[in-house]
């Protein structure tokens, strides 16, 4: 983005849309999670709220109206990618759901205290944090609370979601209260809201999660390795059942997955960045493979759909790996 027109373009190179940014005020994009489009601000971030707008591919822009612009990882969006769930006051109290082409706005929750604005769930119902409870708020206003279960006299203050499910069912919730949680967190804990439950998250022993594989299921890599490999299983956040996917030598931990792909820029052992990736598909390979992509590349890859991976040059190009055939050089 720069000049006077903001160019939107897809990993193609195809130009998916342009924007007035000069005429507009443009000042601030964030993609839209689910890449069909972005939000975008007409002016300064601050002071919020802002006047907002989306535009999505092929559809004319949007004016939303004033609304706090989200995070950089964009606004949260209904599993069917019709609405967006915004602040749309300066405290945190008061949120509204917005249809993206413009035709309806939903009120969801108006507070007298600050709350925490966390997404949606599978059934497409906004989920928000209030004192001690998850607030859950369909379009229709109907409302259903669950108790966040902190020990006795402990208050929370605000939640963040960290990591949500594909499906949605599953959500990792980061909590901050006014006193410990446990001996191990000071002042804030991590727990699971599971369809209609909250617990503490649950994974297997000496095992780390590296990405989500299916709808609620973890891949999950053993710290150790027994003789020399180490066993890759699928961890069912809901059922808390394990599966074996492949047996694979010590190699290192995946830089990202995408698909069956595991990839790690930089050779094991040797150096991270460079132009050479290691790359292993689960179900194939007991080992990782070095491969030479031709260019230095500064950013661990960000995993697309498909085996594919985004990567930032050294040379400030971005590039795309297709893994499977860098398997297969």
């Amino acid at each position: 983005m720069g000049g006077d027109v903001a160019t939107f373009f897809d990993l193609s190179g195809n130009t998916l849309a342009t924007v007035d940014r000069r005429g507009l005020g443009l000042t601030w994009v964030a993609w839209l999670p689910d890449g069909s489009g972005a939000i975008f601000a007409n002016e300064p971030r601050a002071p919020q709220p802002l006047d907002l707008s989306v535009i999505r591919w092929g559809r004319p822009r949007v004016d939303l109206g004033r609304a706090v612009a989200p995070d950089i990882g964009g606004p949260p969006l209904s599993p069917d990618g019709d609405w967006i769930a915004l602040f749309v006051d300066c405290c945190g109290q008061h949120i509204v759901a917005f249809r993206l082409d413009g035709s309806d706005r939903r009120e969801i929750l108006t507070s007298s205290v600050p709350v925490s604005l966390l997404g949606w769930d599978a059934l497409s119902r906004v989920l928000v944090e209030s004192g001690n409870e998850i607030l859950r708020v369909d379009l229709d206003g109907k409302r259903t609370s669950l108790d966040l279960g902190l020990p006795a006299g402990v208050h929370a203050k605000w939640a963040n979601l960290t990591d949500q499910s594909p499906d949605r069912r599953v959500a990792f919730l980061l909590v901050g209260a006014d006193r410990p949680l446990s001996d191990s967190f000071n002042g804030f804990g991590v727990l699971s809201l599971i369809d209609d439950s909250v617990s503490e998250p649950t994974r297997p022993a000496r095992a780390y999660a590296v990405a989500w594989i299916t709808g609620h299921e973890q891949l999950m890599v053993p710290w150790e390795t027994v003789a020399g490999r180490r066993t890759v299983t699928a961890y069912d956040v809901i059922t808390r059942s394990e599966r074996p996917l492949a047996a694979i030598g010590e190699g290192v931990q995946p830089s990202a997955v995408s698909g069956r792909i595991l990839l790690f820029l930089g050779e094991p052992y040797v150096r991270a960045g460079g132009p050479v990736v290691a790359v292993l598909r689960l179900g194939v390979d007991d080992r990782y493979k070095n491969v030479n992509v031709g260019v230095d590349l500064d950013v661990s890859p960000f995993p697309l759909a498909d085996g594919r991976f985004l990567v930032y040059g050294g040379d400030g190009w971005l590039y795309v790996i297709d893994g499977e055939a860098a398997a297969k050089s």
